[in-house]
């Protein structure tokens, strides 16, 4: 046993290295293509920006629709942010799908060698190369860093902006580093704006730093408030809308696919503090994407009661991001994904706690067993993105060969009894302006409404769904897929 820990000690230095561009390796082969709902809109947006064209999308809400009375207002990006236009510079050269494949595994890395570094700041080289190892194998960063979405960015910067705290509280080169990371973050994420406005306090009272306090909270605030110019966006325009909106079981995007927005009350926070309890905590399928989270929460409240001068900066900052992540999983939504906001410190907490075990051996052994347990996850995860994403791209391409008949101009309204699996129909046909109907969010009056507002040429349903309700809507085909939704398409006769 003694010769095994000198060996992995000796030689942990080439194991990370190993281990890193083994995860980067299998990331580049088995991402083949898009898979899922968001990532759909993510990939048509960034087409928009490298054409050079504004930052408005083709799907159209009927809950924006209904309240504005008028189908033909512009819709902005429902993702809009600094991660987007990144993409779209190397959209230019390298397409939209391979500029997020790989943008997404330099994230990845960056986001892993930062957390090791703060790691071995505080805890020595050799656990800072273990930190980094147990981010890479962390199965929900393979996961996203495998699709197309924007959380392995807010990773990064949740990494970089953790380390320059940390190496900051002494120095004033980091602390001025930190500025221009706080206006991207802000400019991405909600979450950021809660960090900057925290790390202003924490600047003015242990730090005593009053001036930087002043312009941290300037930055922050300025860039808050300016972000709905710069980057203009259909989301919720308010928290009160947003918070609405997620409704556990029912819609997460209720704000935007109906004009009837449930009443917050306290019946309605209780059900979403369970949800959000349940999925984090309660033993399911999702147990292992959770437990480095929850591993986290462990490691930090351990240290908490190890609490030393020198711990001071990281854990301000594992309280911070844990503390935002806990509102923001219960006033939103707890997904998964939302998880990469904190998996820098999740990950920093969990192995500075172990480092501080008496026993070191068996904090090594329980490391060696987290690792070992991850790896069969992460196959898993990556196969399931290869077949998906490569089932996906056939689909699409066998159904736009079959909406050939549709001109750029023609204005479609799909629409079915939820949103699943029409993003990517919808990111097929850019260029049309297509209104995305949830039938089952809807009443016959204002789905009829919504409808005649927007003006269709066409309407696709699927579901078995029919179409009484729009007196002047012709059936015109009905195409049947293997590996896609059934379509009944309806020429609308404008009167």
């Amino acid at each position: 046993m003694d010769e095994l820990f000198t060996f992995f000690k000796r030689h942990l230095a080439a194991l990370t290295l190993v281990i890193t561009l083994s995860v980067c390796a299998a990331l580049i082969a088995f991402g083949d293509g898009v898979r899922g709902t968001d990532q759909y809109w993510y990939l048509a947006d960034t087409q928009t920006l490298a054409a050079g064209e504004a930052p408005t999308t083709n799907t159209v809400f009927p809950g924006v629709v209904l309240r504005n009375q008028n189908g033909f207002e512009e819709t902005y990006f429902a993702h809009n942010g600094p991660v987007l236009h990144i993409n779209a510079l190397l959209a230019k050269s390298l397409g939209p799908f391979v500029a997020w494949k790989y943008s997404n595994i330099v994230f990845l890395l960056l986001a892993a060698v930062f957390t090791g570094l703060t790691v071995g700041r505080l805890a020595g080289t050799q656990w800072g190369y273990a930190a980094c190892i147990v981010y890479m194998v962390t199965p929900i960063n393979l996961w996203l860093a495998g699709n197309v979405l924007q959380e392995t960015f807010f990773a990064f910067l949740s990494a970089v902006i953790i380390y320059l705290i940390v190496v900051g509280d002494k120095a004033a080169m980091p602390r001025a580093f930190l500025l221009p990371l706080l206006v991207v973050g802000c400019a991405s994420h909600p979450l950021f704006l809660v960090v900057g406005l925290c790390f202003s306090i924490y600047s003015a009272v242990v730090n005593r730093t009053f001036a930087y306090a002043i312009m941290v909270l300037l930055v922050v605030v300025l860039t808050t408030a300016l972000k709905g110019y710069v980057f203009p966006s259909s989301f919720p325009p308010s928290m009160r809308d947003l918070v609405a909106s997620s409704v556990p079981g029912v819609s997460n995007t209720i704000w935007l696919m109906s004009n009837v927005v449930p009443q917050i009350d306290v019946a309605f926070m209780v059900n979403k503090l369970g949800h959000a309890l349940s999925v984090q905590f309660l033993p399911s399928s999702l147990t292992p994407i959770y437990l480095v989270s929850n591993l986290g929460l462990i490691g930090f409240i351990c240290l908490a009661f190890r609490f030393s001068k020198r711990m001071r900066p990281v854990m301000f900052c594992a309280a911070v991001w844990m503390l935002a992540y806990a509102a923001m999983v219960v006033l939103m939504q707890n997904q998964m994904r939302y998880q990469l906001l904190i998996i820098p410190a999740s990950v920093i907490c969990c192995v500075l706690w172990l480092s501080q075990w008496s026993r070191q051996r068996l904090a090594v052994i329980g490391l060696i067993v987290l690792v070992t347990a991850y790896i069969p996850v992460d196959y898993l995860m990556l196969t399931r993105i290869q077949t998906e994403s490569l089932s996906e791209r056939q689909a699409l391409l066998q159904v736009s060969r079959k909406l050939d008949f549709i001109e750029k101009s023609d204005r479609i309204a799909v629409v079915g009894n939820n949103t699943g699996g029409w993003l990517s129909l919808i990111a097929t046909m850019r260029h049309n302006k297509t209104l995305l109907v949830s039938r089952n969010l809807l009443q016959d009056d204002t789905f009829s409404e919504a409808v005649m507002l927007f003006e269709p040429d066409y309407i696709f349903t699927r579901d078995g769904l029919t179409l009484d309700e729009i007196p002047n809507a012709e059936f015109i085909k009905r195409h049947v897929f293997d590996d896609f939704q059934n379509l009944d398409i309806y020429r609308i006769n404008q009167l």
